[in-house]
């Protein structure tokens, strides 16, 4: 089974600083990790399904860190593959009377394959928490612009003199 998950981050961290802040985080959740230039490899993540460690299930994710405009492009693609012991667990109990113990290996092989993707998901929101970059705000440029408007009204009714005009307008734009 394959799928590819992707997060966008806006940010102005480097990209060689992001990766080692991703690295970090996944540290946390994974049983190998392997770095080769711009992109991370990760093997085994923990995940509990029942309560058990997923032991049938061989993962491998391949996360990168593309390039866009203000920030990056998170991307996981993620490939599992049972091992040997879930085929065994699998079509020997088919032909015996107990073959609802093929029926329970493929439903906890389904469920430990969406478990996964939760885990990921948290990861990448983990990292654009950590690592975003709020965008600039024009709400403090509009207030200005309105506040500048107001004076402007009160010199045009007489409220204020040209040069108490000038020290307020002075005061807003520095």
């Amino acid at each position: 089974m394959k799928y590819s998950m992707t997060e966008r981050l806006l940010t102005t961290v480097s990209q060689d600083d992001l990766l080692i802040r991703i690295e970090t985080i996944l540290k946390e959740i994974c049983g190998e990790i392997e770095r080769r230039d711009k992109v991370i490899e990760i093997r085994g993540i923990e995940s509990k399904f029942l309560a058990f460690p997923l032991r049938e299930l061989k993962d491998n994710t391949i996360i990168t860190a593309k390039p866009i405009a203000g920030g990056f492009l998170l991307q996981a693609d993620v490939k599992h593959r049972p091992k040997a012991m879930f085929w065994l667990w699998l079509f020997v109990p088919l032909f015996t009377p107990c073959f609802f113990i093929s029926i329970w290996t493929l439903v906890f092989y389904i469920l430990s394959v969406k478990a996964i993707r939760p885990i990921i998901e948290r990861a990448f929101k983990r990292i654009c928490n950590e690592c975003s970059t709020p965008a600039p705000s024009s709400a403090p440029q509009a207030n200005i612009v309105d506040h500048l408007e107001r004076l402007a009204q009160l010199k045009e009714k007489g409220v204020l003199s040209s040069t108490e005009f000038e020290e307020q307008k002075a005061k807003l734009l520095v």
